[in-house]
């Protein structure tokens, strides 16, 4: 076989260079050095020489042409050009790939049929390519699939990037917040400087932990929105880079008013279910409560404390015990502190843990602290073993609020999916289904939880599907295994695996249950009121906010005609002779801060008129105006009637009375004329003493009779 002539020449050129160096004549290998054979893993030069070098080629190249058409073309563009570089796929003795980037020179007086090559294994590098775009897609796939918003900032606080959660959070897309700072949709809220300052603080001092504070914004609608913001400084060679972040809504649990620490037992299961360690500790007594947690990470046993109160501060590395103390005892009473320090743990092992304070509280020369320890060795190790990209999706996922995890997923004989696989989870993950690292982690679902078969969620048919087909699905589903509600974001990163992201609803879902049984036995109630409730608008019309119970058979009009006076005005029902006076006697009670009770008519829908008694109040806005009013209307017609009725009956029982009153007078005087002539008679017919007398005996029974009459 022919070989480069000049062996001296091919001595220096060759055999002394630690890249692979070939020789290419009329298409196939002359010539090879030794790093040529080891990179190939070829005993002897004889394996190679002669070989094309779509010999030693996969069939097709990655870009799916074939090698032995793609390296003619590329032999003619070096033999034209003189030169030519590119990358190209061979295999060695084992069959693995190799990636190599190629130079192809021309060697003079050849006439472009000789070359000598150099080739460089870049199949690290292309490993590495392939591994960081893997994780790119890992974080954009988590990042669009995270209910979260996350967004970035520069160091003058303007924003550079917003996820496409920013609308569902508050009414703006992308593009319309990019270039801004919050403050652009910041509301007035005193606590909002706070945390700004805050914010602009821990940057100024080269913070290195997250910190997370509360923003209220304006919704595109005007409606506030309170955001829980977690955000960390990213650095490069210790120079600040940007911030990440990330923005929750927490406006709901706000209105709901989550009781959860105001319950000594609900605190103490929340405690004790954290991932994290929670203590109390006093500067002059040590350790006053330590949670169970504490025996899992440290291996301290529970309860040390009462034994050994100071074993805690004890364990504290040497070089940061000082700092440590001082940055605690010399806290800001309204920011608290948050510290970073290495402690050991009973086995010898060393831990870094992020300490928090969640309050503080100084008594004489005592400072006694409430705080958080979490446990971040984990964090620290990967966050110095990744690159800069795989730091920020690290970030992403330890530090999200969301639990999340990874599956793989289990078929059997019949590709039914029987089973899965947990992969990762985060730490969000252990706080909202109790379940750690280690019990879950290279473990079957079914021996984590072994009643999951039996769930009536359906887990495996609704996680198989998302792993199979890759259809992404949203939805809110309670756990029988777990007995909790969660809302569930399921994606599949790649065929036969599924990741999911959920929170931890139960508590929304119970409240809403029972504010949906509030509102019904309310609904209930005024339905079934004889009289009318409602909220109106203190102006000329009674503008309708609110308007329930029996409105129908009172008004004649359905509630939705009168509300936002949608077809009538309350005040149009309003008798037009009773409109003022109804006015000004609520204007008087108004003025006054009183309550009003007024009876007035009203025209029904029918035309009917009728007869109303209405109590109500004003409800006065921050400036003392009375901006609304409440109160209750109640059919008062049929008793209005009746008291009519009684005071006619009345005046004509009177009127009667006057006129038999004024007979019987008549009658009277009639008797005493009679009587008058009786006497004269008992004077003209002395001796008829016996007619007298029974005369006289009709008089008196006259008188007694008159007597009776007047007395009806």
């Amino acid at each position: 076989m022919e070989k480069f002539p000049d062996k001296k020449f091919a001595d220096k050129l060759f055999d002394l260079s630690l890249d692979p160096m070939l020789i290419l004549n009329k298409g196939v290998f002359t010539y090879c050095n030794e790093a040529t054979l080891k990179l190939l893993k070829f005993d002897t030069i004889d394996q190679l020489l002669g070989k094309a070098p779509s010999d030693i080629s996969p069939e097709q190249q990655p870009d799916g042409n074939y090698s032995s058409e793609k390296i003619k073309d590329l032999i003619r563009i070096a033999g034209k050009d003189g030169y030519h570089r590119f990358e190209w796929v061979h295999l060695n003795s084992k069959g693995e790939e190799i990636w190599m980037d190629v130079s192809l020179n021309s060697i003079p007086d050849f006439n472009g049929t000789a070359f000598y090559t150099i080739w460089r294994d870049i199949t690290e590098l292309k490993i590495t390519q392939k591994e960081l775009e893997r994780s790119k897609n890992n974080y954009r796939n988590t990042l669009e699939s995270i209910t979260e918003v996350v967004f970035k900032r520069d160091l003058n606080n303007v924003l550079t990037f917003v996820s496409n959660q920013c609308f569902e959070l508050c009414g703006y897309y992308d593009y319309e917040l990019i270039g801004k700072t919050w403050e652009t949709i910041i509301s007035s809220n005193p606590n909002n400087e706070h945390a700004i300052l805050r914010a602009n603080e821990f940057k100024k001092n080269n913070y290195r932990a997250a910190i997370k504070s509360e923003l209220e914004i304006i919704h595109r609608d005007g409606s506030l929105i309170s955001l829980e913001i977690n955000e960390r400084i990213i650095y490069e060679n210790e120079k600040q880079l940007e911030i990440i972040g990330s923005a929750r809504n927490i406006s709901e649990e706000k209105h709901m008013g989550i009781a959860l620490h105001k319950s000594e037992a609900k605190y103490r299961r929340f405690v004790e279910q954290s991932p994290d360690i929670t203590y109390i500790y006093s500067s002059k007594r040590g350790a006053l409560f330590c949670s169970t947690r504490t025996k899992d990470i440290l291996g301290f046993e529970n309860g040390f404390y009462e034994n050994d109160p100071f074993m805690w501060h004890n364990a504290i590395h040497k070089d940061d015990i000082e700092s440590t103390l001082q940055i605690m005892h010399n806290f800001d009473p309204v920011k608290g502190f948050e510290v970073e320090y290495r402690i050991q743990d009973t086995r010898g092992n060393w831990h870094n843990f992020l300490d928090r304070s969640i309050n503080c509280v100084v008594k004489d020369d005592e400072v006694i602290v409430e705080g958080i320890a979490i446990d971040i060795t984990e964090k620290k190790v990967i966050e110095n073993a990744l690159l800069f990209s795989e730091k920020k999706y690290r970030f992403l996922f330890e530090n999200m609020l969301n639990a999340f995890a990874l599956h793989e997923i289990v078929l059997n004989e019949d590709s039914v999916v029987v089973d899965y696989i947990f992969l990762e989870i985060n730490n969000a993950f252990q706080k909202h289904t109790g379940l750690s690292k280690k019990d879950v982690i290279g473990k079957k679902v079914s021996d984590v939880l072994p009643n999951i078969k039996e769930d009536p969620a359906n887990w495996m048919e609704i996680y198989g599907k998302v792993a199979l087909t890759g259809e992404q699905i949203k939805f809110d589903q309670y756990s029988e295994s777990l007995k909790r509600w969660y809302s569930i974001n399921c994606f599949s990163p790649k065929k036969g695996q599924f990741a999911t992201i959920f929170e931890d609803i139960s508590m929304q879902v119970e409240t809403q249950i029972k504010l949906k049984q509030n509102e019904q036995k309310l609904s209930n109630l005024l339905n079934n009121l004889p009289g009318i409730v409602y909220r109106c608008k203190n102006n000329n019309k009674w503008d309708m906010e609110y308007i329930n119970g029996s409105v129908f058979s009172i008004l004649g009009y359905n509630p939705s005609d009168i509300i936002q006076n949608n077809k009538i005005s309350y005040a149009e029902i309003i008798h037009p002779e009773d409109r003022l006076g109804v006015n000004e006697q609520i204007n008087i009670a108004l003025v006054k801060n009183e309550r009003f009770s007024i009876k007035y008519r009203i025209i029904k829908s029918t035309g009917e008129i009728r007869f109303v008694f209405e109590q109500g109040i004003g409800i006065r806005n921050k400036n003392g105006v009375a901006e609304y009013i409440e109160g209750y209307i109640n059919d008062i017609t049929e008793q209005t009637i009746a008291q009519l009725e009684l005071e006619n009956h009345k005046i004509k029982l009177e009127e009667t009375i006057d006129k038999r009153t004024a007979d019987l007078q008549d009658k009277n005087k009639q008797l005493k004329q009679q009587n008058s002539e009786l006497e004269k008679y008992n004077e003209l017919f002395v001796g008829r003493e016996f007619r007298i007398k029974e005369l006289r005996n009709k008089v008196a029974y006259l008188e007694q009779l008159l007597k009776n009459n007047i007395s009806e």
